[in-house]
């Protein structure tokens, strides 16, 4: 995994090999992470996309084997879902959508703080993560989150999780409760905004608004 880091002392919980290859592609297809403009829909029928899926499903395999159970996550996703639930399909795996949602601001102060960006970079990030992510996993089980619910009541959003994807946690889930709740503060909450405090002042905010709700 991703070692922790001054933004987030706690670490990322991102496997390195995963976040290496989304890099790979996202440069393939001349974006990169924080490029706030969309993948057109021609990336993903290019040879480039056919042979990336297969790369990826060969480094799931090496990573995750037959585990009956994985979860991947990185941001990155987000944008390359296709190239996913295509390799995933490969490997007959039956695929879940676990979205964790956290309020634009507070995403976007966050990347002004660590990456220097723009109000306006930042919010138009979160929105071409966010949309690509809901449209790419339409027809998948899927179930969405809240940061805030997180942080609220863990085991009511964990139980939910596993209702409506239809998962059984593993024991150990159950046996590390208390390192959860000693892992889960919010001591490390940096930033923080009111869940109605996303007013349309211009046209990306009023997307943005609009995206929330």
């Amino acid at each position: 995994l991703q070692p922790p880091a001054a933004d987030n002392e706690k670490g990322y919980f991102e496997n390195v090999r995963i976040v290496q290859f989304h890099d790979r592609v996202l440069e393939r297809f001349g974006s990169r992470w924080d490029d706030p403009l969309p993948l057109g829909e021609a990336c993903f029928r290019s040879s480039a996309a056919r042979a990336a899926t297969q790369e990826l499903a060969a480094l799931l395999h090496e990573e995750f084997g037959d585990r009956p159970l994985v979860l991947a996550k990185d941001p990155r996703m987000c944008r390359l879902m296709p190239l996913w639930t295509d390799a995933l399909s490969h490997l007959n795996r039956r695929i879940v959508a676990l979205h964790p949602l956290r309020h634009p601001f507070e995403v976007a102060a966050s990347l002004q703080r660590r990456d220097s960006l723009s109000r306006a970079h930042a919010l138009a990030l979160w929105l071409q993560h966010v949309l690509p992510a809901e449209r790419a996993t339409r027809g998948l089980p899927r179930c969405f989150t809240l940061y805030d619910e997180l942080l609220r009541d863990w085991r009511s959003m964990v139980r939910r999780i596993g209702d409506e994807l239809s998962l059984a946690w593993p024991r150990e889930c159950v046996r590390a409760e208390d390192e959860i709740d000693a892992f889960l503060t919010a001591e490390l909450r940096h930033h923080r905004a009111a869940q109605d405090d996303l007013a349309a002042h211009d046209a990306l905010q009023g997307l943005c608004a609009r995206a929330w709700e």
